[in-house]
């Protein structure tokens, strides 16, 4: 048994002998590689600049010519100094967000600017808003324009305001978006018959749970918080 015990210890202190040194490394992206060889440690990269693409999303890169110009002019900062913009001489300035959306309201109806995109078209729509209804909903005339006729529909019931049910297609867009809020991959249920709303349909909970947001009547506008 003894000789067992001293056999193991032999072992092990061989194989910490002969075991190789590793260096940790973490690049910029968080990954963490253990290396044999300090030498094979890529050399640091000054990440300095971020910017923030449409979806919110905060990228950080080595200089400012790699941010896309889309954002270029709106959120470039530096690491050291986040308050100051570094952008390059000669740039226009920094373009603010957009924290407030322009609208009519007629009748207590409230009126919002939206754009839809579908199969590769990209439509102009006038929707109410309305936090009552659980889907964006939209008529045929604006279906048609949408290229709706391509998408993937699921034949539904929909229960309208007077409380009847009314033959409806489900169905998903690529996006909808208002300024600068988006949700992509949205649901909207497609009305089978015509609407003498005044509008192209009903902009509903699958958009605005997604944003806070309070409406100034005085302003006619939407503010987004």
């Amino acid at each position: 048994m003894r000789n067992i015990f001293w056999l193991i210890i032999f072992l092990a202190v061989a194989a910490s002998a002969t075991a190789k040194e590793y260096f940790k490394y973490t690049d910029q992206n968080g990954f963490v590689y253990w290396l044999d060889d300090k030498s094979k440690i890529p050399s640091s990269i000054p990440i300095q600049y971020s910017y923030e693409d449409k979806y919110g999303i905060t990228s950080w890169v080595d200089d400012v010519s790699k941010i896309p110009d889309e954002f270029r002019n709106k959120s470039a900062r530096s690491k050291e100094n986040p308050e100051k913009s570094k952008l390059p001489t000669g740039q226009p300035p920094q373009e603010p967000r957009q924290y407030a959306t322009k609208i009519s309201i007629n009748n207590n109806q409230i009126v919002v600017p939206v754009v839809f995109k579908n199969k590769g078209r990209k439509i102009k729509a006038r929707m109410i808003l309305d936090t009552g209804a659980s889907v964006t909903t939209i008529y045929p005339a604006l279906a048609t324009r949408l290229n709706m006729n391509k998408n993937r529909l699921t034949n539904i019931k929909s229960i309208i305001a007077n409380g009847t049910a009314t033959d409806s297609l489900l169905t998903k867009v690529d996006y909808i978006e208002i300024d600068d809020k988006i949700v992509a991959n949205s649901e909207v249920i497609v009305m089978l018959s015509n609407s003498n709303i005044g509008a192209d349909g009903l902009l509903g909970n699958s958009f605005l749970r997604f944003f806070n947001f309070t409406i100034d009547y005085e302003k006619q506008l939407l503010r987004w918080n």
